[in-house]
């Protein structure tokens, strides 16, 4: 992990993402985020969910935007991705305000692509460096009733002993960012994949 004071170090992130990308996992329930393994002992469950639109434009706009990192962008988090496009077995490196100047980084590997008729997105798992050790999960479902809800579950325990010696304001931050995470993908419901794609640099 690297902590940087007053603002994320972009440089910082690629350098880590560099180190990190070709290294295992560091944990070993793979896939425990969806359901797929139970979570081993002293992991901690973090889950939450939104409804973020309505409708067939909404749920192509999120999950477009979802598997584009751009639903990471809009809930504030530095996202340095191996490419731009969420796809198994790549690597991202994720930098977060942690504090009022305070920001940490840390890189994942994409476990898992989700891709049904009525759900779309991922699971990524801690490599070497993270400041915890666990493994998160983003499905976006168009519901029967018409309605967008993104979906978050995380299951994860602190890797360094600050982590762990934070306790309650550590779990207030993914708090925090889960709910700034749900707040962005509303905010795409009505942005159009095309339009960002012309944008993007």
């Amino acid at each position: 992990m690297t902590l940087s004071r007053h603002k994320i170090d972009a440089g910082a992130a690629r350098s880590l993402l560099g180190r990190a990308k070709n290294k295992p996992l560091t944990y070993d329930a793979v896939g425990m985020s969806l359901g797929q393994v139970p979570a081993p002992h002293g992991f901690r469950k973090y889950s939450a969910s939104r409804v973020v639109g309505t409708g067939e434009e909404a749920f192509r706009n999120i999950g477009y935007a979802l598997m584009h990192w751009d639903v990471h962008r809009a809930a504030g988090l530095f996202v340095q991705p191996d490419v731009n496009v969420v796809r198994e077995g790549d690597a991202v490196s994720v930098a977060v305000h942690s504090a009022p100047f305070l920001s940490a980084v840390g890189c994942c590997r994409v476990t898992e692509v989700v891709a049904t008729g009525r759900s779309i997105g991922f699971a990524y798992g801690t490599l070497p460096g993270h400041p915890s050790v666990g493994e998160e999960s983003f499905i976006l479902t168009h519901r029967d009733d018409d309605q967008v809800e993104l979906a978050i579950c995380a299951f994860s325990k602190p890797a360094i002993w600050y982590v762990k010696l934070a306790g309650p304001l550590g779990r207030s931050i993914q708090h925090r960012v889960g709910k700034k995470t749900l707040t962005g993908a509303a905010s795409l419901a009505t942005v159009s994949p095309v339009t960002e794609a012309k944008t993007a640099p």
